[in-house]
């Protein structure tokens, strides 16, 4: 079996092969086979055909453990974007529960200020701030509030 496929293997990327090749030709990386039929001696290792086989396995290597990095990246936004809504959904479970035992008491649940007044609606009506008449902003943005919230 070659590097590259134990490798593979090792990380859980590719099942291991049932019948592996005989022989020393097809186990060691280092031999090849020549056009006759026979086994070369292994190559130099210094040499441009060693150096780009051992370029290569280290791209594969690395695209392997790229991709590894982006699918954790992923399951853990994933896992995140679940946490989130399992809290949210929490939150409104518990606040429906509240609001039912609001109820069966009879006691009024008050309406909170965000549900009840619009900012954006109503930003219109207050005037524009000006620091030499702080005062009379004032007094205009109490006469605003006090008309929007009776």
């Amino acid at each position: 079996m070659s590097a590259l496929t134990a490798g593979l293997v090792e990380k859980g990327i590719m099942s291991k092969p049932d019948n592996p090749p005989e022989g020393p030709c097809e186990d060691s990386d280092d031999a090849e086979e020549t056009p006759s039929g026979g086994v070369s001696p292994a190559p130099n290792p210094k040499s441009p055909e060693h150096s780009k086989r051992e370029h290569d396995f280290r791209m594969q290597e690395l695209q392997v453990r790229r991709e590894e990095l982006v699918f954790h990246r992923e399951l853990k936004l994933q896992e995140l974007k679940l946490q989130s809504r399992e809290q949210e959904l929490a939150s409104q479970m518990e606040l429906t529960k509240l609001h039912l035992v609001a109820k069966r008491e009879g006691l009024e649940i008050p309406v909170s200020m965000h549900q009840s007044f619009d900012v954006a609606r109503n930003i219109k009506l207050v005037p524009p701030f000006n620091e030499r008449e702080v005062d009379r902003y004032f007094v205009h943005f109490e006469r605003v509030a006090t008309s929007r919230l009776a």
